[in-house]
């Protein structure tokens, strides 16, 4: 029997959970006899990792939560893992919940949304299909399961599910999350950082704010552009990495006049090299019970602007290893902050701290505070 078995659709480099899972694939191989349930799984660095290919029937989009987790439960029949790891309601309840997220909390505090021209609010956005089938999902899965353990992110985390879904406290252990040392350290950085920028055409005069999100809404970037507008120093670009096209903001874009210094470069693998390239992450997150992309930059030596909402702004000492935003619509306050970068000796002082900071959270230290609770040792 499979000694233990990780649930999720993708694991890969290609998003926050998906690299979570990955790199945790690769931990528990060298370790144990693991497998991945689902229906993509990049090839891990061990030998030991299997592939239980999930393989969802065809739903119409707001369906696909549910036609993935009645997949998962067919492909488990007869070779259930003897230990099951879910990452999230999208999955059935395993023996241990690895919380990335909590879907009903972000509902509760996000924003309205522009579209067209209309605003439509939040509480709207909750009737679309889509939002309510995550929700009665999500509720199952905290509601209707038994686990040994929950793992979250963060403390709010943990507080989200008690005051939403009253899910067993004395049941929870706090597991950052955290990054591969070996991508994401400041000497490769600063080896890469001119090859990076040449290739992606940024002169020696910009400043180069990187935004890491496959989610534009709900981190901020609406408000991220409207404050380099405010800024109005052209020496600030904006770089936004993910999967998510810029399509429905080039309105506001070219509104804001800087049509020219927002670049999209798609999703990627390799955002390390991204941040060899950047000056600063910025993001004016809504709602982030952790933020893997925050102590990855971190971890590189960048300086990162985000909201003290971030599950991972415990890791930042404000105004020495990066800059924490109090309300993440207040376009004003983002703008104030990112002056504060204009110097290369702020930059380079405040990137140094930053990779101190982060140093705590190589995930072969995480994942040894994980490893009891997740074999049930």
């Amino acid at each position: 029997m499979t000694d233990i078995g990780i649930v999720f659709p993708r694991a890969n480099l290609l998003g926050g959970v998906e690299r979570v899972a990955w790199d945790l694939l690769n931990y528990l191989g060298l370790r144990y006899q693991a497998a991945f349930v689902g229906e993509e799984l990049l090839p891990t660095e061990s030998p030991n990792v299997q592939h239980f290919r999930v393989d969802p029937r065809p739903t119409p989009t707001s369906l696909r939560p549910l036609a993935f987790r009645r997949a998962v439960e067919r492909t488990l029949r007869g070779r259930r893992p003897r230990r099951l790891v879910t990452m999230g309601a999208v999955c059935p309840p395993g023996d241990v919940l690895w919380v990335q997220s909590v879907h009903r909390a972000w509902l509760a505090s996000s924003s309205a949304i522009r579209v067209g021209p209309v605003h439509v609010p939040a509480s709207a956005r909750r009737l679309k299909p889509w939002h309510q089938t995550l929700l009665a999902l999500e509720r199952q899965y905290f509601t209707r399961s038994d686990p040994q353990w929950i793992l979250c992110t963060s403390q709010r985390e943990a507080d989200d599910l008690v005051h939403y879904y009253d899910a067993p406290h004395e049941r929870m252990v706090v597991v950052p999350n955290g990054f591969d040392g070996q991508r994401f350290n400041l000497q490769r950085r600063c080896d890469l950082r001119d090859e990076m920028r040449q290739r992606l055409g940024i002169a020696d005069h910009e400043i180069a704010l990187l935004f890491v999100a496959n989610e534009l809404h709900r981190k901020g970037f609406v408000q991220t552009v409207q404050a380099i507008a405010a800024l109005r120093d052209q020496h600030f670009s904006l770089h936004v990495v993910g999967r998510a096209p810029l399509d429905a903001y080039a309105t506001e874009i070219a509104r804001l006049g800087v049509g020219d210094r927002v670049r999209y470069h798609g999703p990627t693998d390799r955002v390390e090299d991204f941040h060899a390239a950047a000056d600063a992450l910025v993001l004016p997150t809504q709602y982030e019970p952790f933020g893997l992309v925050i102590i990855e930059a971190m971890a590189s030596g960048l300086p990162v602007v985000t909201t003290k909402l971030a599950g991972a702004a415990g890791a930042i000492d404000d105004g020495v290893s990066g800059l924490l935003q109090s309300d993440p619509y207040d376009v004003e306050e983002l703008s104030s902050l990112l002056a504060r970068l204009q110097e290369p000796a702020v930059r380079e002082e405040m990137g140094e701290h930053a990779a101190k900071a982060a140093a705590g959270y190589e995930w072969g230290q995480v994942f040894q505070m994980a490893e009891p609770y997740l074999m049930g040792a």
